[in-house]
C-alpha cells in the first residue's frame, strides 16, 4: 500500500514517534500539475500546481487493526521559527484502495484474451461499412465491399467513366480496461494489403504477414490497393487484447 503526500508547508515524520527523522518515507521530486489549482475555497490549494516536493510512505506489513499513524510538522516553522503560518496544506493520496489481499499472495494479473471476427459477422451492404462488438472489443469496417460468405473486400471502386478508388479501413477499438496487442488478418491467397495508423499507443506491421502488433485501444488499419489494382480480401480478423 503506497501513501503519497504532496505538501509545500508540512514535513512528515516517522510513523511511530513525532520527533524521529522521516526515515520511513521515500523523498522524491516531481511536479504536481495534476492537482486542482482553481479551487480558491482552500487557500493553501491555490498554488498547488507549483508544488515540487512529495513524499511516499509504503506499508509493507499489515497492522493488526489496519490503522496507521503519521506525524507531520510545519516545514516553515522548522526553518524560520519566527514565521507563523495561518494555513498549512497537504494533498493526501492512497495509490491503491480496494479489497484486502494477503501480502504474501501474488497481485491479480491481467489476462490475454482473443476474439475472431469473420465476414459473416458483418452486414456491409451498399453503405460499404459496418461494425460489430464482442466482449469489449469492436471492429468497424469502412470503404469495404461484400464478397461472399468466406471473405469481404477491403476497398472498392466507384464511378464509371471517372473511377474513384477507395482503400478499405479496419478500425479496432477496445474498452478502457482492455489494451489491444495484436491484430491478425487472414487473407484469401493472392489478395493482401496493409498499412496502419493509430490513435493511441504504438502499432506496426510484423514483417510481410497480415499481423500487426503494439499496444493501444484505438487503431486503424488501411488496406491499400496493390499496383495491379487488386484490393485485399479478408477471410478473418483475430484480435489479441490484454484485459484488466
Amino acid at each position: 500500500l503506497t501513501v503519497k503526500m504532496y505538501t509545500g508547508t508540512l514535513i512528515p515524520f516517522s510513523d511511530n514517534t513525532p520527533t524521529a527523522p522521516h526515515n520511513s518515507f521515500n523523498i522524491a521530486v516531481g511536479l504536481t500539475n495534476d492537482l486542482d489549482a482553481s479551487d480558491y475555497s482552500n487557500q493553501w490549494n491555490y498554488n498547488a500546481n507549483k508544488w515540487d516536493s512529495w513524499y511516499e510512505y509504503v506499508i509493507n506489513e499489515p497492522s493488526s487493526d489496519n490503522s496507521y499513524l503519521i506525524y507531520l510538522n510545519e516545514f516553515v516553522k522548522e526553518k524560520f521559527p519566527e514565521v507563523i503560518q495561518s494555513t498549512v496544506g497537504l494533498y493526501f493520496e492512497i495509490e491503491h484502495f480496494g479489497d484486502r489481499i494477503s501480502l504474501s499472495a501474488p497481485a491479480p494479473q491481467p489476462s490475454y484474451m482473443t476474439e475472431t471476427f469473420s465476414p459473416g459477422d458483418f452486414s456491409i451492404g451498399n453503405n460499404h461499412s459496418d461494425s460489430e462488438s464482442k466482449n469489449g472489443v469492436t471492429v468497424a469496417l469502412s470503404n469495404c465491399a461484400s464478397g461472399n460468405s468466406s471473405y469481404f473486400v477491403a476497398g472498392y471502386d466507384s464511378g464509371f467513366i471517372i473511377t474513384t478508388r477507395h482503400n478499405g479501413t479496419i478500425r479496432v477499438t477496445s474498452e478502457e480496461d482492455a489494451i489491444i496487442t495484436k491484430i491478425e488478418i487472414t487473407y484469401v491467397s493472392g489478395y493482401t494489403g496493409g498499412n496502419v495508423s493509430f490513435t493511441t499507443g504504438n502499432f506496426e506491421k510484423s514483417g510481410t504477414t497480415g499481423t500487426w502488433t503494439g499496444d493501444t485501444n484505438d487503431v486503424t488499419l488501411t488496406l491499400q490497393r496493390t499496383n495491379n489494382n487488386v484490393y485485399a480480401r479478408v477471410a478473418s480478423i483475430k484480435l489479441t487484447y490484454l484485459s484488466y
